[in-house]
């Protein structure tokens, strides 16, 4: 695999800090988003006269999250609320006429959906409900608005935002602020939960998410930060004294929908516990219970993707472009992660398909890749399909099993080239000498949290030498020893799934790296660390590419070299 270095974006410090780093590319201090203050007006005035409202969510991390936010925030100023939270998979996404037949009265308000539930919509209006909508999502493909009291929407009504990157939460925490005002003790515990948020749903931590899920990595540390069920949650992740947007990511988010894709209103489980407030053993015994849940989920993942593997390797579907394989039995919430790894695995867009409660009708998730537009795909066979919808990178389809066949064949005429991923290339930013870690680490600082739309800066450290502890070099780890530690003199190195590789390199006791940098903490203390992205001998010729430069590297290289 050949090593590259980034294209440069910029030339001086001074324009990496101030224009070309997303996360300092703000406009203003204060970002505002219309129709708040009357939406504020509107529930002030619902509260005060203990009128019943009526609080819709959704089934993932965000909507919990956002549901919790303004679950919290209205109960403590002795609103009459409750919350319904859809059914995965008899439900569907959403606020549904369904859920509109339960309400009676009131307010219904909407967070991180509604924007498209035109029909609900009319349907509570003609019950004479008031209905407010926060939410992020586009509008209907017909460009319609639902009939809403008050909408928020910052990527669907033009113009009414300074700022059109927040998820479901980041709304929902905006209202909030609102509604408490600014000072309320409350809002540490608000701003916590729209960082996880902000993280799990992955849009751009630039501008004002950035300063969220900043912020409220520091607060979800203090007692102040989280609530007790937020804080029994870390604790039994242990994270309740250092954690990390990556963390959020890869821990902390898969664990919080874990019930919600196993079971139908699972989704109430993980919101039961980022709302508690009780004792900390009950907390406590809450959180386990979904970790243990989440084990279950993975469990549940690497059996089905084994099945998936092998139907494709039987069926000999490999070179299909997309990819769509269907495997009865699947479980149904778990459908988008196996089309997500099927893009990584084969580099095309892919669909997983498996039985719904109709025998007559299949169900599937997409995930896409290559710049194809999946909805758009979908839309050239609508007519053999049943159900879909979604966007360019992501979607869901049901299916007639007699048209599943021609589903496939219509869509592969229609994809046309899907560009391929290359490999043997990996791109990196800057080098580094394992003596400037610390350095670096101490800088970058300064800029995190990474993600979506700030990414981490990769480094390649060349020549770096390992020494022994405990007799010996290197130390796998893993329940299946597939990771590995790499000990260096000041720093260690960590490659999740690399130690076969490292050992068929014939474990030298000298390596080329390329990898992140990061902190990790054990023990009541942090350390520095690189995450291993790839690994060689010294002695490997392999060309290691031109020397080119990205935005924020160029301030880290010309920090380390100050």
């Amino acid at each position: 695999m050949k090593w590259i270095k980034r294209d440069s974006a910029c030339k001086t410090i001074q324009d990496v800090v101030l224009r070309n780093t997303p996360a300092f590319s703000k406009k203003n201090d204060v970002y505002t988003i219309k129709e708040m203050d009357n939406a504020v007006a509107v529930l002030k005035q619902f509260i005060a006269n203990g009128r019943p409202i009526t609080l819709i969510g959704d089934y993932d991390v965000d909507g919990i999250c956002a549901a919790s936010i303004i679950f919290l925030a209205i109960t403590s100023l002795g609103g009459n609320v409750k919350v319904r939270l859809p059914r995965r998979f008899s439900e569907g996404f959403g606020l549904s006429e369904k859920i509109v037949g339960e309400i009676s009265e009131g307010l219904l308000i909407t967070v991180d959906n509604g924007i498209a539930a035109i029909e609900a919509v009319q349907k509570a209006k003609d019950k004479g409900l008031t209905v407010i909508i926060t939410d992020h999502h586009l509008r209907s493909e017909s460009g319609e608005l639902p009939n809403a009291d008050i909408i928020i929407d910052p990527n669907a009504v033009p113009d009414s935002a300074d700022f059109t990157g927040y998820c479901g939460a980041g709304i929902a925490y905006k209202l909030a602020t609102l509604l408490l005002g600014e000072g309320d003790v409350l809002l540490q515990k608000l701003l916590s939960l729209a960082a996880i948020a902000t993280v799990a749903d992955v849009v751009p931590l630039v501008e004002e998410n950035h300063s969220i899920v900043r912020n409220g990595l520091a607060a979800m540390l203090t007692e102040e930060g989280r609530t007790v069920g937020l804080g029994a949650l870390l604790e039994v992740c242990q994270m309740d004294k250092f954690i990390t947007a990556k963390d959020i990511a890869f821990k902390i988010a898969p664990i919080i929908n874990a019930s919600g894709r196993l079971h139908d209103d699972g989704a109430n489980i993980p919101f039961a516990l980022l709302t508690f407030e009780g004792s900390r053993d009950a907390a406590l015994n809450m959180a386990q219970n979904i970790n243990e849940t989440n084990e279950q989920r993975k469990a549940i993942k690497t059996r089905e993707m084994a099945v998936i593997r092998e139907t494709i390797e039987n069926e000999q579907l490999e070179r299909e472009v997309p990819l769509c394989v269907y495997v009865p039995g699947l479980s149904e919430g778990l459908m988008g992660i196996y089309a997500g790894e099927l893009v990584e695995r084969y580099k095309v867009p892919s669909l997983v398909f498996t039985d719904s409660e109709d025998p007559d009708i299949i169900k599937g998730s997409g995930r896409s890749c290559g710049g194809v537009h999946l909805k758009s795909l979908l839309d050239s066979c609508s007519d053999l399909l049943y159900k879909y919808g979604g966007h360019a990178e992501a979607a869901g389809v049901s299916v007639e099993r007699n048209n599943f066949e021609a589903m496939k064949n219509r869509l592969m005429k229609c994809i046309g080239s899907v560009p391929k991923v290359d490999d043997n290339i990996l791109y990196y930013d800057l080098d580094i000498t394992a003596d400037k870690i610390q350095d670096a680490i101490r800088e970058m600082e300064r800029f995190a949290p990474y993600g979506e739309g700030n990414p981490e800066i990769v480094f390649r450290l060349l020549n770096f030498d390992l020494v022994e502890r405990f007799g010996s070099c290197y130390k796998t780890m893993g329940s299946n020893g597939s990771s590995i530690r790499l000990f260096g003199k000041d720093v260690v190195a960590v490659g999740f799934g690399m130690a076969e590789r490292y050992i068929a390199i014939n474990k030298p006791q000298k390596v080329n790296l390329v990898g992140t940098l990061s902190l990790n903490y054990y023990q009541g203390k942090t350390n520095a660390q690189i995450e291993i992205i790839d690994i060689k001998d010294v002695n490997d010729k392999t060309s290691y590419g031109v020397r080119l430069e990205s935005p924020l590297s160029m301030h880290i290289a010309n920090y380390l070299d100050r």
